[in-house]
This record gives C-alpha cells, sequence and structure tokens, in this order.
C-alpha cells in the first residue's frame, strides 16, 4: 500500500484559498437589489388567494392586494411598476422557490412567525396586513359560531400557520374536529362546495372574498379569530440591502396616506404639511442614494400604483365589492396598527 502524504499548505498558500473563499462568498452574497436593477425585472412569487387578494384576470394578468404590492417594490426598484414577473406558488412550493432563486419576493397572505424567521433562512421585512385564522361554516350546520360545533371536519391548508392553530383548537378545546388538509386554497374551496367537509379555515380576510363566490344562502362566517397572523413579504435571509428596499417601498406606500398624497394629485400637490411632503418625495436623493433606489423612487410608487389606502380600496376594500373595514390596517391616526417610520 502507498503511503499517502499528508498536504501542508505555506502561510501563502492558506491565504490564497481564503481569498478565493472570500471571493465566492461574496459573489454567492450579490445582493437581490443589485440582479433586480440590473435586469430591469422584479420576479415575485404569488398564491392563487382569489379576486381582491392574488388572481389572474381574463388576459391573464394578476390583479388584487398582493401582486400591487410586488408592483409597489417594482416600481421603486425599477422605475416601472410594470416590471414584474409574476411566479404562481403553492402553500407547499413558496418558499423552496424563493431559497432556490426562482423569485426575487414572495407576496401573498404568508405568515411571520419565529420559527419562520429564524429556522427557515428566510427573512419578513415588513408587515402589510394584520390578520387571523378563521372560520366559515356549510349554512346546512344551522352554526353561526365556533361555540356551536363540536364535531366537524375542517378543511384547512397543509403546511401552514393555519393547520397550526387548528392542531392547538382540537388539543385544548375541540376534540372532536377532524382537519382535512389541502395543497391549496382552491383546493378547499373545491372539498367545502362538494360538502366533504363542514368547516373551512382560513385567514379570515381570504375567507371574506371567497365567501361571494358561494351562491345564496352563503356560507357562515365565525366571529371568532383564533390567532395572530401579520402577514407580509417574505425575502431570503442576510441580504440586507433588498430588505431595506422592500420594506421602505411598503412604508412609502404607508407614509403616502398619511400624507394625503394620492396617485391623482401628487405630480400637483399642494397644501399642508410642505416639508414632510418634500421629505417624502426625497427632493435632495439623499433617501435614494441611501437606499441604492432611482431619484424619484417614493413618487413612482404613488403615481403608478397608489398609496396603501388607495390599494387596499380598490382591490378589497370600499371601492371593491368585498367591501372590508380597515380594522386593524387602518392607520394608527384612526386606531389602527398601520405605523411606518418617518421618511427622514
Amino acid at each position: 500500500m502507498t503511503a499517502v502524504k499528508p498536504i501542508r499548505f505555506t502561510a501563502a498558500a492558506c491565504a490564497a484559498v481564503l481569498l478565493l473563499i472570500g471571493l465566492s462568498t461574496a459573489q454567492a452574497a450579490t445582493s437581490t437589489l443589485e440582479n433586480v436593477k440590473r435586469e430591469g425585472i422584479l420576479k415575485c412569487g404569488v398564491t392563487q388567494s382569489g379576486p381582491g387578494l392574488a388572481s389572474q384576470d381574463e388576459m391573464g394578468q394578476w390583479r388584487g392586494f398582493f401582486p400591487d404590492f410586488c408592483r409597489v417594490v417594482a416600481a421603486a426598484v425599477t422605475g416601472d411598476a410594470g416590471a414584474v414577473e409574476f411566479y404562481h406558488l403553492d402553500v407547499l412550493s413558496r418558499f423552496t422557490a424563493l431559497l432556490d432563486g426562482q423569485v426575487d419576493l414572495v407576496v401573498a397572505n404568508t405568515t411571520w412567525t419565529a420559527s419562520r424567521d429564524a429556522g427557515l433562512d428566510i427573512d419578513f421585512p415588513v408587515v402589510l396586513y394584520y390578520d387571523g385564522a378563521s372560520f366559515m361554516a356549510d349554512p346546512v350546520l344551522g352554526a353561526t359560531s365556533l361555540k356551536d360545533v363540536e364535531q366537524a371536519t375542517v378543511c384547512v391548508n397543509d403546511n401552514t400557520t393555519t393547520l397550526a392553530s387548528l392542531k392547538s383548537l382540537i388539543a385544548d378545546e375541540k376534540p372532536g374536529f377532524k382537519p382535512l388538509p389541502m395543497r391549496s386554497l382552491n383546493a378547499q374551496i373545491d372539498a367545502f362546495s362538494a360538502r366533504k367537509c363542514d368547516l373551512m379555515m382560513y385567514d379570515r380576510i381570504g375567507l371574506q372574498t371567497r365567501r361571494l363566490d358561494f351562491p345564496s344562502p352563503r356560507p357562515v362566517l365565525f366571529p371568532e379569530i383564533l390567532s395572530k397572523e401579520p402577514l407580509g413579504p417574505v425575502i431570503r435571509d442576510n441580504d440586507p440591502a433588498w430588505a431595506d428596499a422592500v420594506r421602505w417601498s411598503v412604508f412609502a406606500a404607508i407614509n403616502a396616506e398619511e400624507l394625503n398624497l394620492t396617485s391623482r394629485n401628487i405630480t400637483h400637490h399642494t397644501g399642508r404639511h410642505a416639508s414632510e411632503i418634500a421629505r417624502f418625495l426625497d427632493k435632495d436623493g439623499h433617501l435614494a442614494q441611501a437606499l441604492d433606489l432611482p431619484r424619484n423612487w417614493s413618487f413612482n410608487i404613488v403615481k403608478q400604483v397608489g398609496n396603501y389606502g388607495e390599494i387596499f380600496a380598490r382591490n378589497i376594500g370600499e371601492a371593491s365589492p368585498y367591501e372590508i373595514p380597515r380594522g386593524l390596517n387602518a392607520s394608527w391616526r384612526d386606531g389602527g396598527l398601520l405605523y411606518a417610520p418617518p421618511m427622514k
């Protein structure tokens, strides 16, 4: 047997290896922001949550509250809200597609949790919508709230925080409930329509919009909210420049509503808060430079997509068929949780 000689590294060789590792790591850590700006297109993952939230129209275009926030980010980063390539994902593929680099961003009804944030190499830069899991019941049950039901099969999305909340409810209060996990919301709707389950459990915002798809008598929406579901965009971890770009794009939409800046008046806005508006529009370019965004990034968001209130109203609020009240998603000035740091 031939003896294997140990490999001995000189100090120079070690330094060269470390340099190569460092270069490789730097290349792997290229910011998503740089890639999106260079390519001029944002690859955004969305899930089929239904009209109002995220769905394709007759022309195949994605419409709804969540796709519009893909457009918000695109407007800020590329200058064009239309520079978005949408990818249809489901609850089982959304994180895999993000981590594999198929998409730059996932904007869907995805809940920010500690285990996801700390354990999946993903990051949640900001909250888009404050929600909670709830139930919808087949009207034949004659039930109007959770306390009226002791035995039920429950359609629920697999691999979600909603399923975890249901399991906790079963363990603590409702041992007669049986989960029927599904891969998507549409699968839940189909099973619920076919009466394969008595109840359907989902984020309340999704139940509020999809309930209108049913003929009269429509399913009964229970008043109980079982969990905290802060929904937000998801990016890959350890990408601080991209996190800042996504975060401040959403904050700009929120701050614009506070300043009464809309897609209709932002070009010729006059009135109060002139100094705040000047800061918002980043007249001196300091924020654009710090965030590595185009000079008119905040203007482009509002002009091309609208402020948070406009996005909410036309998709799920008073200007939509769903007329969902703002509730927790009202501005902090109106008693809600919507609050963005100042653009200073």
